[in-house]
């Protein structure tokens, strides 16, 4: 398989907005003696409810911080006293959501996935994040999401790739010296610590 560079841009931003991300989730149906598939769900993230603010141990001997999950991008709508689910449509052009995504069962086998994170009926949520593109308990939320490269979506919330990116830059220039001593796996996040280190703007000029 080969690497979306959509996707892996995706994943970075959830990452370091503390969500844990699933890539891929693919769901079949039985039927006439085999399996079809469905559709596969480019985005599960959930973020638990964490406030805002770096993620940090301190002692005697000093601070242990994580540099993942220290900041929240506003524009996400985070909701920080409950757990904050997103299940995202990746598209390397306009923001779209497959119809499928919507589907009863595909939500029903991504929330039992997920969890008993919701106190509500499940039923409910389902119809709820189906049909208006998100769902509201006191202990969770959910929100599809189409992430792509610009565009609106009916029913759900529209992110581009420019504001993810953007917003990334920025995080990382807020904390360039600890960028620049980390040994980064994540592509995305390498690549602007290399463009750091190399003397690139990461910051857009306007």
């Amino acid at each position: 398989m080969r690497p979306d560079a959509a996707a892996e841009l995706v994943t970075a931003y959830l990452r370091v907005n503390n969500y844990f991300v699933l890539n891929d989730l693919e769901f079949h149906l039985w039927e006439d003696g085999g399996y079809r598939a469905v559709t596969d769900v480019d985005i599960v993230a959930v973020r638990h409810r964490t406030p805002v603010g770096p993620v940090h141990y301190r002692n005697t001997s000093g601070i242990v911080e994580c540099l993942l999950g220290g900041e929240v991008d506003p524009v996400l709508g985070v909701a920080t006293d409950r757990c904050d689910v997103i299940i995202g449509e990746v598209k390397r052009g306009e923001a779209s959501f497959n119809p499928a995504l919507r589907d009863p069962r595909v939500l029903h086998g991504v929330f039992t996935r997920i969890g008993d994170v919701f106190e509500s009926s499940l039923d409910e949520v389902i119809d709820e994040s189906g049909a208006t593109g998100r769902a509201v308990a006191p202990r969770a939320q959910a929100r599809l999401v189409a992430f792509g490269h610009g565009g609106s979506v009916v029913n759900g919330m529209a992110m581009s790739h420019a504001h993810m990116l953007e917003w990334l830059a920025a995080a990382m220039a807020r904390h360039q010296e600890l960028f620049e001593i980390s040994v980064l796996s994540d592509p995305v996040l390498s690549i602007l610590a290399l463009m750091s280190r190399m003397g690139y703007p990461l910051q857009r000029t306007r």
